[in-house]
C-alpha cells in the first residue's frame, strides 16, 4: 500500500463518468455489456475508444488478483461484502486493501474461491443528476443489508486512517452494525 497513481476521486471523475455517460449505466452494467456484446457491436451511441476501453477493463481483472485459475471464472455476481472507503485513497490502495481482506477470508493467493465486493465506483450510477432520493442506486441500506458477510471497512493509513474520519463512512458502518443486530 502507500501507492502512486490516480485517487478513487479522479477515476471517476476522469473515466467512470465518461465511460458510462452515453450508456446510462454504472461501471458494472456497461462492463456487463461490452462482455456480452460480438467484437464488432458498440452497445451504445459512443466512440468505438470507449469500448475498447471497458473491454481493457474486462481484460485486467483476469490479472487483478494474480489468482491462477480465474481466466473462466466469473468477477461478478451478488455482493458478499460491501466496501467502505474513502474517495482520497489512491485506487492501488483500495485494491490492495481489497485483496488482503479476499486473501485473509479465502487464505487463497493462487486459488478462485468466489467471494464478491460491492464498490460503488462498480455500481453507482455516477452520472446520475436529480434529487438523491429518485437515484436508482441510492438505497445504501438496502445494499448493506443484501451482503450478508458484512461490511469491510478500510483503514488506511494504518497509523492515520481517512475512512473514519469520512461522515458518510460511518454512516455505511452505523448502517451494517443496525442491520446484524437482527442476525
Amino acid at each position: 500500500l502507500g501507492s502512486s497513481g490516480p485517487s478513487v476521486r479522479k477515476v471517476v471523475a476522469h473515466f467512470v463518468k465518461r465511460l458510462t455517460l452515453k450508456a446510462g449505466v454504472n461501471l458494472m452494467e456497461a462492463l456487463l455489456m461490452v462482455e456480452q456484446c460480438a467484437a464488432d457491436e458498440i452497445p451504445w451511441n459512443g466512440p468505438v475508444e470507449e469500448v475498447e476501453e471497458l473491454r481493457a477493463v474486462l481484460a485486467s481483472f483476469s490479472g487483478l488478483r494474480g489468482i491462477v485459475d480465474i481466466a473462466e471464472k466469473p468477477f461478478h455476481g451478488p455482493s458478499d461484502y460491501f466496501v467502505s472507503h474513502a474517495w482520497s485513497y489512491k485506487l492501488a490502495d483500495l485494491v490492495g486493501l481489497i485483496r488482503q481482506h479476499y486473501e485473509g477470508r479465502t487464505g487463497s493467493r493462487s486459488k478462485y474461491v468466489p467471494v464478491f465486493y460491492w464498490v460503488d465506483i462498480f455500481a453507482v450510477n455516477e452520472n446520475f443528476s436529480g434529487n438523491f432520493a429518485d437515484h436508482p442506486d441510492g438505497d445504501f441500506e438496502a445494499v448493506i443489508k443484501e451482503c450478508k458477510s458484512g461490511l469491510v471497512f478500510t483503514m488506511h493509513p494504518w497509523n492515520a486512517p481517512i475512512t473514519p474520519q469520512r461522515i458518510w463512512c460511518l454512516y455505511e458502518a452505523f448502517s451494517a452494525i443496525i442491520f446484524t443486530q437482527g442476525n
